[in-house]
């Protein structure tokens, strides 16, 4: 985590992070349990399980506006 921290990153579409290692903690609410931490590799299932949590009215911390999350560059 530490590392992935202290790396460079960008912001991408969530939907375009697969493969990419995440710089932040996503956290949707509900449940309120992260998903993913910093230096974690973000998959499709991650990728799929947040877009249904957005669909179904949740709220994901650690995203932005638009549904970006911080990777490694």
């Amino acid at each position: 985590p530490k590392e992935a921290l202290n790396s460079a990153g960008t912001r991408v579409e969530l939907e375009k992070a697969e493969g990419r290692i995440s710089r932040s903690i996503i956290t949707p609410y509900p449940p309120g349990i992260p998903v993913i931490c910093p230096g974690e590799a973000i998959t499709a299932d991650i990728v799929e399980y947040i877009l249904q949590v957005v669909k179904a009215g949740g709220n994901v911390c650690g995203l932005g506006d638009k549904l970006e999350i911080d990777v490694v560059l």
